[in-house]
């Protein structure tokens, strides 16, 4: 079974996005926060589910309750999760 790993730039996506919802409410943000790092959890169990995406090997999953896209990387010893965005987000 692969291991999950963290990117820093995903890391830092993660803090971003919880300053951001705490405006909202503290709880909000734990909600975001459990989603993310639970789907994140997920794709240990089944890496290849979502699709590469075009020109490259990262693949993105969509978190639709709280419309988060997470992309990441499979390897043969590790799910990599490189960013996290919210689908309004203009990157």
């Amino acid at each position: 079974m692969r291991e999950l790993r963290w990117a820093a730039e995903a890391l830092d996506d993660l803090d971003r996005i919880a300053v951001f919802n705490e405006q909202r409410s503290f709880e909000w943000a734990l909600r975001v926060q459990h989603a993310i790092t639970r789907q994140a959890e997920r794709l240990v169990e089944a890496p290849l589910r979502a699709p590469r995406q075009p020109g490259s090997q990262d693949r993105t999953v969509l978190i639709s309750d709280f419309q988060y896209v997470l992309t990441y990387a499979v390897d043969s010893a590790f799910v990599v999760v490189k960013s996290i965005r919210h689908t309004w987000e203009d990157r």
